[in-house]
């Protein structure tokens, strides 16, 4: 999970963005196209919101509390995270707590939470406001500012239609439209 992170953390921690931001890459493993976006909130350590993906593969959904990961701490193996974009229904997951490059992260895998991630991430693309994490304890906000055009040029990196992968999670599509190609290819 470390390698999944890296590049959020490391735009997370380049200063404050208030806006989203979009990096291509190529793995270095595999050679396929990895994509990143990431808000990172008001402030140097200001806590950051962010997704990544690989072409053809997995999407995650990270947190990154910018908060010093304590290894002493017993921190619970699943935590429920609630997420609203605007005024949008709340849509809750469950992140997995972990530590990355010495501060505490949540993370979720898309193909492990019945759609929550992909609905978010279409959510975040449509966002005008803002999009709240509620961590139970505290809520914290982010902008809604650039979404669109980050998360437009996240899905064409990596092949995804969220449309499509969100309706399906909620049955609403069939496999086959979900197998499809965002250009209509198999």
């Amino acid at each position: 999970m470390r390698f999944l992170a890296i590049s959020i953390f490391a735009l997370a921690m380049a200063g404050p963005a208030q806006a989203w931001e979009f990096e291509a890459d190529e793995d270095p493993m595999t050679d396929k196209k990895t994509a990143v976006i990431v808000e990172a909130g008001d402030g140097l350590f200001a806590p950051a919101l962010g997704a990544k993906c690989w072409e053809g593969g997995e999407t995650l959904l990270i947190f990154n509390t910018n908060q010093p990961y304590d290894a002493s701490a017993s921190y619970l193996p699943m935590v429920p995270v609630k997420v609203r974009v605007d005024k949008n229904e709340i849509v809750p997951l469950i992140m997995i707590p972990q530590e990355l490059s010495g501060r505490l992260v949540f993370a979720d895998k898309a193909d492990e939470d019945g759609g929550a991630v992909h609905e978010i991430l279409l959510q975040i693309r449509n966002a005008r406001q803002r999009v709240a994490v509620d961590l139970g304890s505290q809520v914290f906000q982010f902008s809604a500012k650039r979404s669109g055009k980050a998360v437009e040029s996240f899905e064409k990196t990596c092949g995804l239609d969220l449309e499509k992968l969100a309706k399906a999670s909620a049955g609403d599509a069939t496999e086959e439209e979900v197998a499809k190609k965002p250009d209509g290819s198999r």
